[in-house]
């Protein structure tokens, strides 16, 4: 619905194939919003890997946040997907389903000489690192959040972190959509109508595959001896293995065995 309000998705819905992920934005933090800032959203933002951001968290004391986010605001830089402003922080969130950083390039400013101007880089997370910062209050501290899948979001950020070509004063961090999935599945409402928005996302990330591979569960009158071979299918139809995994299963993601 965000998505479509927005003018993401057009009335008839014929480039909706193309806007997915817009329409993955929308939903997801178009619901949260009906919900306390405690349920769901700030579960969220603490899980994310990204210094200083779960402090600001903890010291926001607010229940009704969602005059707060906006989405896709406009910039003369960009567009960044949603940006939400707390007491004591700003947070731009960027979001990623099944596509890469939309602009990158090849500009390092780590070998560059103190005190000369570092050169500007078009890679999408540069650029609106610079974007938070200019909207960010002096009072305030700038975050920018990269959300996408857990196969590629340390790489992504740590690539970018590593050419120093952020913002100054512009933290970056990341949470993936599997981590998300697991936040929210963990948490219990106060009230049914907001266990049954959060259920609905729970359901809906699983759907879109998001659910991480838990590892096998080995019976325990079955004793597995490294050198040996075994027939996993004989195995699962005599109940000695259990393998717990989502109803589907991505050809290109990453799954994690444990």
């Amino acid at each position: 619905m965000i998505a479509e309000l927005h003018g993401k998705i057009s009335g008839s819905g014929s480039n909706l194939s193309d806007r997915l992920e817009d329409k993955l934005t929308g939903d997801v933090f178009g619901l949260l919003r009906y919900m306390p800032f405690h349920i769901g959203m700030a579960q969220i933002l603490r899980a994310a890997k990204i210094d200083g951001l779960s402090e600001c968290v903890n010291q926001t004391d607010i229940d009704f946040w969602g005059d707060r986010i906006q989405f896709w605001p406009y910039h003369e830089e960009g567009e960044m997907d949603a940006f939400l402003e707390l007491d004591n922080a700003v947070i731009s969130i960027e979001v990623k389903y099944m596509s890469g950083l939309s602009s990158d390039d090849e500009i390092d400013n780590t070998g560059d000489i103190a005190g000369v101007q570092k050169e500007e880089s078009q890679n999408q997370l540069a650029r609106e690192s610079r974007m938070v910062r200019q909207w960010c209050p002096s009072h305030k501290r700038p975050f920018l959040v990269f959300i996408a899948n857990e196969s590629e979001c340390a790489s992504i950020c740590n690539n970018v972190k590593s050419r120093a070509i952020l913002e100054p004063g512009v933290e970056l961090g990341y949470v993936s959509w599997q981590e998300i999935l697991n936040q929210l599945s963990q948490i219990v409402a106060d009230e049914p109508y907001q266990q049954l928005l959060l259920n609905d996302l729970v359901s809906l990330l699983r759907r879109k595959g998001f659910e991480r591979f838990t590892g096998f569960n080995i019976g325990k009158e079955l004793e597995v001896v490294p050198s040996d071979y075994y027939n996993f299918e004989y195995a699962k139809a005599n109940n000695d293995v259990c393998f717990e995994y989502p109803e589907s299963i991505n050809g290109g993601s990453y799954y994690e065995y444990r």
